[in-house]
């Protein structure tokens, strides 16, 4: 792989990760406080776009949807997703 576009990649991946760390983190501040909440969509588009790792680290380090099975599932799903567009995109591009 080029190693421009391993550059790219990698900043592309970093961001959407803090992105997903910070509304994680977000979340939890609005639901402490009552406030209009994210909807879980938006963390499943997230992990979509590769932003599996913010979302599980800030469940961990803010202490939310820890408990709720039905987010974790949707997160799980949405991983493999990503997982597989990631293997066929690879595939396709010869990139293995």
């Amino acid at each position: 792989m080029d190693s421009a576009l391993f550059a790219a990649l990698a900043w592309y991946l970093l961001a959407v990760r803090g992105i997903s760390f910070i509304l994680m983190g977000f979340d939890k501040l609005t639901s402490e406080h009552d406030y209009t909440r994210i909807p879980e969509m938006w963390f499943v588009i997230c992990v979509l776009l590769g932003g599996f790792v913010g979302v599980v680290l800030g469940m961990k380090v803010f202490n939310h949807k820890t408990h709720k099975t039905s987010f974790q599932e949707k997160i799980a799903v949405a991983t493999a997703c990503f997982l597989i567009m990631v293997l066929i995109l690879t595939r396709l591009l010869n990139l293995s």
